[in-house]
């Protein structure tokens, strides 16, 4: 199985030009390493059906309050998984702690989640394999606009003087040790000059839509997730943004993964709904108002 990568990105008020040259290679990268682009958005009944799953059946687990999953969403509704030969069940999830839950107790096959999730729990011995990378890293921190402002944070503020604002804070993830939190404590640590483990506090919200109400409600003062976590908030702005972390430039933040147990065999069901997800991958990139 091919693995590639498409850096999904939001034209946001810091480094769209970076954003947008990262979306014109991704779609380059894809083009040449999964075939088609896919931009006419046929379906299954398309020149480019394979039908390699034979009708197989294959249930995914995702987070859809995400936009780098948005590919996930585009290959059901266009057909694609069909044109694979593979009948496909989305169910979603809510964070990573339920994604992992989910896979290893047999309620989903694969589940399209986050690097992090992935590399957390095959550190601890979780026998799990990664097919398709789906997306370089998008999340962001987000606070409120009246949060900047009482803290002197501009337009000209650097990454560091942003993120050392947030020392003292209360910051949420989706839950205890998920990538949203670990993702969170290498940026404010690295770049922010910050201790997680003393300067900060984080509180489990349970899902991105917890985040978006936490942060209304002034229960918290910053969340990192990708988009349109941060935008779905009245009054938000983003504080950092991936293209201004160095080591995030390259970096595959959103996978998808299933168990070695499950690839071993399955890899004609794996092979197809990679194909159809790299097929719907390219679309998006060549048609974003779409």
């Amino acid at each position: 199985v091919q693995t590639c990568a498409l850096p999904i990105c939001r034209l946001g008020r810091r480094g769209g030009a970076a954003c947008a040259a990262a979306m014109l290679a991704g779609t380059l990268t894809l083009a040449s390493a999964c075939g088609s682009s896919g931009s006419s958005g046929s379906t299954a009944g398309g020149s480019s059906a394979s039908g390699g799953a034979s009708g197989q059946t294959v249930t995914i687990g995702v987070t859809p309050a995400q936009i780098t999953f948005a590919p996930v969403f585009y290959a059901q509704a266009a057909g694609y998984f069909t044109a694979q030969g593979l009948n496909v069940k989305l169910v979603s999830l809510t964070n990573g702690t339920a994604e992992l839950a989910a896979l290893i107790g047999g309620d989903v096959n694969i589940i399209a989640g986050s690097a992090g999730t992935f590399a957390n729990a095959a550190a601890k011995g979780a026998s799990l394999t990664s097919v398709l990378g789906l997306a370089k890293m998008s999340e962001e921190v987000c606070v409120t606009q009246s949060w900047a402002s009482r803290h002197g944070i501009t337009a000209s503020s650097s990454v560091q003087a942003r993120l050392a604002a947030l020392k003292g804070s209360v910051l949420g993830d989706t839950s205890a040790g998920s990538s949203s939190q670990t993702d969170f404590e290498y940026v404010l640590k690295a770049f922010g000059g910050i201790n997680p483990q003393s300067d900060v506090t984080f509180t489990s919200t349970g899902s991105p839509a917890g985040a978006e109400a936490a942060l209304s409600a002034g229960r918290i003062a910053a969340f990192m997730l990708s988009p349109p976590t941060c935008e779905a908030v009245p009054g938000s702005e983003e504080l950092v943004t991936p293209s201004e972390i160095s080591t995030f430039r390259s970096m595959i933040n959103n996978v998808l993964f299933t168990t070695q147990s499950f690839a071993s065999g399955h890899s004609s069901a794996l092979t197809a709904a990679a194909t159809a997800i790299a097929r719907a991958n390219n679309y998006v990139v060549a048609n974003p108002e779409q």
